[in-house]
């Protein structure tokens, strides 16, 4: 719940600490799944009908893959529609780097979410710093 509150908190500190939190639980998860490998079905379906390879159980949501489909749900939890919406800062967004990284390495990263990102940063109405660290953060 606190990774849904802090991040539409109107204060840039607890935006920042709330993708501080979400860093440390990516980090933790990841450590303890290393080796765990995910079958994302066809390109295009945006892990709608991911299943681990191993077993054809649902996906924990304290796995890598688990926590990446939460976090980029774009329904009622996603983290990214809120840190890529309307109220999007500069400095979350410079420091969401790791975020992008996590879900493109679990096959996540879909040219919807890219979009979503390109149009956070480069629609007329933006400031141009929010601007720059949207093109920085696609170069990352």
């Amino acid at each position: 719940l606190f990774f849904r509150r802090r991040p539409q908190s109107p204060f840039l500190e607890k935006r920042l600490k709330a993708l501080g939190d979400v860093k440390d639980v990516i980090d933790r998860v990841s450590m303890q799944h290393p080796h765990q490998r995910y079958d994302w079905g066809p390109p295009g379906s945006g892990g709608a009908e991911a299943s681990p390879v191993s077993s054809p159980q649902p996906l924990p949501l304290l796995s890598p893959a688990g926590l990446a489909r939460w976090l980029a749900d774009e329904g009622r939890y996603g983290l990214l529609p809120i840190l890529f919406g309307s109220r999007a800062h500069p400095e979350v967004l410079r420091r969401s780097g790791f975020l992008l990284r996590f879900l493109a390495r679990e096959q996540l990263l879909t040219e919807a979410r890219l979009g979503a990102l390109w149009a956070c940063g480069c629609s007329a109405d933006k400031h141009e710093g929010l601007t720059y660290c949207v093109l920085d953060l696609l170069v990352e």
